[in-house]
This record gives C-alpha cells, sequence and structure tokens, in this order.
C-alpha cells in the first residue's frame, strides 16, 4: 500500500462541510475567545512543565548525537526564521519547528516568474519566503475565501483567486513555477494533482511541494503510547479517525515520488525527509496541549500569552525547544524514519519562452473567459459562468453544487478578515 488514509474530493471535500455554517463559526470563535479563557488558564502549568521536560530532554539528546563542521543551509535558514511562528503559535513546537525547515527548502530554489502558489492559507509562510528570497509570487490560489482574505494584508501575491488543485484555470504551458506548502496531503488524488501541475508549467519548470509521510501518524506521542503498551488495535481506530477527520492520506515512502509514472514526466531534482520522531512525538504533545493540530494557537490562549512573563517562561523555554530539535534534525535527517517529505521536481523538456501572465480559463472546459461587469467570468466554450467576489474569482467547475457556498461567500466578504486562518 502507497498510502495511509482515503479522501473525497470535489464538491463532497470535507473542508466544505466545516466552512459551510460561516455566521456559526465566526460568532463561536467570538464567544470561545472570551469564555476559554479559564479553561487554557488551567492548562498553562501544563503547557510550562512539559516546556521545562522537553528543553531538558532535547538539550541532553543534543549533547549525545555527533556533531558537524557547521550548520547547512536549510538548518541556516530555519534556525534564522523558526521565531517568526511564535507569533502565531505561542505555545507550540509543531509548526515553529516543521514550517521552518520546509522554508529552508523553498529557500534553495529560485521564484522564477510567472509563477502560482498552490494552498495560500492566511499568507504568512509565502511572506516569509519572500523575505528570505526578496520576491513576489504572481499567483496564490486557495480552495477557501476566507484564508485568501486574510492573506491579502501581507501583499506577497498580486492576483488570488479561489480554485481547486485539481482544476488549475491556467493554460497549458503558461507557467514558471509552482510552490505547495502543507497540501499535497489533503487531496484525494496525488498523481491528478501531479498532472495538473505538470500541464500548467512550461517545459523546465519547477514545482516545490511538502508531503507527509506516514511518519507524521506513527511517531505521534499517542500511537507511541497505545503501541508501547500492546494496544495495537485501539491504535489503528484512533489513526484511521484522526487521519478522517483532519483529512489526510500519508505516503508509506517516497518511493511514491519514484515511480515511472513519475519520472516519465518529471527529473526528480530533490527527495529528502525532515523531522524524525523525537520532533514528530514532542511536537504531537504539544498540539494535545493546546487543544489542536496545526491550526494556529486559539485565542484564547494567545490572549493569555500577552503576559510577558507567561511568554518569557512558556514561550521563551519552547524557543530552546525548537532550536534544539532544528539542529538534531539537521544531524538525523537523512536517516530511514521521517514524518515529511520535500520535493522538487522539474518538468522534463528544454526551459524557454518569456515571463508574460497567463490569463485565467474556464476550469471545466479550459476555454476563454470574458468579464461580465465586476461580479462574473463567463466562458465563451461552455458558458459556464463563476462569481468574482471582492476581485476575487471563484474559480471552481462545481461552485454551483458547493451547499451554502453563495451564503459563507457573501458573509466572509462583509466580515472583518481574522488574522490567522488554515
Amino acid at each position: 500500500m502507497q498510502t495511509v488514509g482515503r479522501l473525497e474530493g470535489g464538491e463532497r471535500n470535507r473542508y466544505w462541510a466545516i466552512k459551510s455554517h460561516p455566521r456559526l463559526r465566526y460568532h463561536a470563535f467570538g464567544v470561545l475567545s472570551v469564555v476559554g479563557v479559564p479553561c487554557f488558564a488551567l492548562l498553562l502549568p501544563l503547557l510550562y512543565g512539559a516546556a521545562l521536560l522537553a528543553r531538558w530532554h532535547t538539550s541532553r539528546r543534543l549533547r549525545h548525537v555527533p556533531g558537524q563542521d557547521g550548520p547547512g543551509d536549510v538548518e541556516s535558514v530555519a534556525l534564522a526564521c523558526f521565531e517568526d511562528f511564535f507569533q502565531i503559535y505561542p505555545s507550540a513546537v509543531y509548526s515553529p519547528l516543521v514550517k521552518s525547515l520546509e522554508l529552508g527548502y523553498f529557500s534553495r530554489y529560485p521564484v522564477i516568474g510567472p509563477s502560482l502558489e498552490i494552498a495560500v492559507g492566511d499568507g504568512f509562510f509565502s511572506s516569509v519566503l519572500c523575505k528570505l528570497r526578496p520576491t513576489h509570487i504572481d499567483f496564490g490560489t486557495d480552495l477557501i475565501y476566507e484564508t485568501l482574505n486574510s492573506s491579502r494584508k501581507h501583499g506577497v501575491h498580486r492576483t488570488l483567486f479561489v480554485s481547486d488543485a485539481e482544476d488549475i484555470p491556467f493554460p497549458d504551458n503558461s507557467v514558471s513555477t509552482v510552490i505547495m506548502n502543507n497540501l499535497m496531503h489533503h487531496l484525494p488524488d496525488r498523481d491528478r494533482a501531479a498532472a495538473e501541475v505538470w500541464r500548467v508549467l512550461k517545459p523546465g519548470g519547477v514545482f516545490l511541494f511538502t508531503d507527509n509521510l506516514a511518519g507524521w501518524d506513527a511517531f505521534s506521542f499517542e500511537q507511541r503510547l497505545l503501541r508501547g503498551v500492546g494496544w495495537r488495535g485501539l491504535a489503528g481506530r484512533v489513526s484511521r479517525r484522526k487521519l478522517k477527520l483532519m483529512a489526510q492520506s500519508l505516503l508509506a515512502s517516497e518511493e511514491f515520488w519514484k515511480r515511472d509514472a513519475v519520472t516519465q514526466r518529471w527529473d526528480i531534482v530533490e527527495l529528502q525527509r525532515f523531522v524524525g520522531p523525537p520532533g514528530m512525538t514532542i511536537s504531537s504533545i504539544f498540539e494535545f496541549l493546546n487543544l489542536k493540530f496545526g491550526q494556529p494557537t486559539w485565542r484564547p490562549l494567545r490572549r493569555l500569552l500577552r503576559s510577558a512573563w507567561l511568554r518569557r517562561r512558556i514561550t521563551g523555554t519552547l524557543v530552546t525547544v525548537v532550536r534544539n530539535l532544528i539542529v538534531l534534525d539537521a544531524r538525523s535527517a537523512a536517516g530511514a524514519d521521517a514524518a515529511f517529505l520535500f520535493v522538487a521536481l522539474r518538468k522534463k523538456g528544454e526551459a524557454g519562452g518569456g515571463r508574460m501572465l497567463p490569463p485565467f480559463v474556464c476550469p471545466a472546459c479550459k476555454g476563454e473567459l470574458t468579464s461580465e461587469g465586476t461580479g462574473c467570468l463567463r466562458c465563451s466554450g461552455c458558458g459556464h459562468s463563476y462569481p468574482v467576489v471582492d476581485g476575487v474569482p471563484i474559480l471552481l467547475s462545481y461552485w454551483e453544487k458547493v451547499p451554502k457556498l453563495t451564503e459563507y461567500l457573501m458573509f466572509h466578504r462583509n466580515a472583518s478578515p481574522r488574522e490567522y486562518v488554515t
């Protein structure tokens, strides 16, 4: 088996179910930001105690792992930028560790235009990337309008639009660089997504992305605990439920990206594992204590950590933990066990062509789109129409089938965008 977990796409994608009651979700977050403060206050002693233990454990482990002459390029970038992520995740290890290492890999490659970022999220990751490699990204897309709306404040992308990664609304051979961070494992069909990126890339164009390996789940603290005491059946049920809830499909190994179906179309530039068992186990403990997994720290906890005294103790201790884990990962990530995979693929063929920005095309038939005023784009081929909300085209071939999408778009067009969204 090459993957673990099974997902559905299109209008049945689980993310639409999550986002289908925008008004309720928006006001619920407002209520939780108040009533959640005393609840999270009770967790602070646990967080601080865990942070102290993690600092002791990682420092001790660091002394017993052979070092190298100096930090490599990935490690240097990660060490330089990981603290930026503590403004969003002040009591976590997972995102500061993983995202800073991802930036280390992405920053090794130039973003040549025309460029496209798939899965923009709230735009923070790409804003840090563009500071490391001073540039802009021509196009940014995400399945969720709410996240694109939040990303505007960073000003990294010249044009934003909503689309499905398996139906990119660009002509063939039209972009030079595609980057995709933290998405591939959420897609129902990796091969289809890669084929669609291959279609829009020019010959010689580069596709940079990260993927999640089976170690993402296997090295989590609950799996190691349950399997350690012999409860393998329960561990399997917990794993299946977790992957379904979080809409994830994991790779058994990087061999998935070495198959003939891939190498016939692509040159493999780089496949690199990162974040080993210690980093993933410690990260998952703090995600559990934060009552989340991968999302930004809950607003009530961020409010509590505005206290300089609390922030100095909890966040300050975790800064040391993440720094230790980055160095440990650089020394041992080449081993067989890891939770993540960085992939760089180059489309076969001779590079060439200008840097003219491509026009949007119909995601359903790839026909030409024409503007009908400020609120709609229409395909001259199949006649399909696509709404434009506050300057953001909604280029989904199935947008009319998504429950409550119109309500969702109108609500978030008028609501103040949340600062950090995934």
